[in-house]
């Protein structure tokens, strides 16, 4: 999680210093080569981040619109 810089505030049609979910996704072979490396800024009104913290499962994370 952050805030929007002066180009994600423009890119993404958000005042200047909004959240915003910066996401890193990085995918290496078996070698640990980097074959995919992908970074997104998602709007903060876009990202939800659910977590179960009743059990020893891993967080639970899904990216969609948030209803009002």
């Amino acid at each position: 999680m952050g805030t929007a810089d002066l180009e994600a505030s423009k890119l993404l049609e958000v005042p200047l210093g909004s959240p915003v979910a910066e996401v890193r996704r990085v995918f290496n072979t078996a070698s640990d080569r980097v074959i995919y490396l992908g970074e997104v800024t998602y709007r903060g009104d876009f990202i939800r981040i659910d977590r179960d913290r009743s059990s020893k499962r891993k967080a639970k994370r899904r990216v969609g619109r948030l209803r009002r």
